[in-house]
């Protein structure tokens, strides 16, 4: 997703972009890597890995501008909470305030859609109980 899923237009009362900064928040709001602006420079994507690299480099580069308090804590929706998780469990991941989110499945089931031409179809083998 980009950015944009976090500026809620339709209520602008409501969009996190407009309320945090209100609150006296600095609120950054990322495309995730290989999405909006970085798709064509990264057309393969990358992984949570990687991006948790580049995520961690753009907070970086935030912070020399603009004032973090007491530090960074973290909201992420769908896959983007993957990449908050990826962030949590990455090296740097103690400095994290917390971490949010919704929408990320607990367990894949790609027989619920139809996978794309030349996909793995096989289901990944259930945890153990």
């Amino acid at each position: 997703m980009t950015a944009r899923y976090f500026d809620g237009r339709a209520y602008p009362d409501i969009s996190l972009l407009r309320v945090g900064p209100s609150l006296g928040f600095s609120i950054l709001a990322l495309d995730r890597p290989g999405y909006g602006r970085s798709c064509s420079a990264l057309p393969e994507g990358q992984s949570l890995r990687e991006q948790a690299e580049i995520v961690f480099a753009a907070l970086d580069d935030f912070g020399l501008t603009h004032a973090l308090g007491s530090g960074v804590f973290v909201i992420g929706h769908s896959y983007g909470l993957k990449v908050g998780i990826a962030l949590a469990a990455h090296r740097r991941g103690d400095g994290l305030l917390g971490l949010d989110g919704s929408g990320a499945v607990y367990r894949y089931r790609p027989g619920l859609q139809p996978a794309p031409p030349g996909a793995h179809t096989q289901p990944p083998s259930a945890p153990a109980a």
